[in-house]
């Protein structure tokens, strides 16, 4: 089902040892009151929790923690193409993509400032390691209906 082999989903959700929250969010609320003592969610909603006062803290898998860029894209055909491209620009600008960093917690998609970013987090030594999109992509379906399977979830596997 999964073409890379099930033993690294099957041995992540017996580690979990059933202690599932019904989403990334919830985790972050589950350990700063108590609930959990750990959990697994996504970095920019931790970071804000954190900005607001939230006592917790992030930290990074040592063997490496992967980053997906957000995407943009120009329509083929679209009406207005030089606006739309004129409005890429403008997403992937300095300003905003600091922005982006500061205010919303995101990694930025500009090289220039990703390396500005690992510099301050050099201190956490994060890895970044590789993630395969595209092999995500083709097997969600698969992924999610195993994961559904291995912790009982009744969803629609996707």
């Amino acid at each position: 089902v999964l073409g890379r082999g099930e033993e690294p989903l099957e041995e992540f959700t017996s580690i979990l040892d059933g202690n599932i929250s019904d989403g990334s969010g919830e985790v972050l609320d589950e350990v700063s009151t108590g609930k959990r003592l750990v959990g697994i969610t996504i970095e920019e909603s931790a970071k804000k929790k954190i900005a607001n006062g939230e006592d917790l803290s992030v930290i990074y898998p040592k063997d490496g923690t992967s980053a997906v860029p957000d995407g943009c894209a120009l329509v083929k055909g679209a009406k207005h193409k030089e606006n739309a491209k004129r409005f890429i620009d403008f997403t992937v600008s300095e300003d905003i993509q600091h922005l982006a960093v500061d205010r919303f917690y995101r990694r930025s998609v500009r090289k220039d400032l990703q390396e500005e970013e690992l510099k301050e987090e050099d201190e956490k030594e994060v890895l970044m390691i590789e993630f395969d999109l595209d092999w995500a992509g083709e097997n969600q379906e698969g992924i999610c209906r195993k994961w559904d399977e291995l912790t009982g979830y009744q969803g629609d596997g996707k």
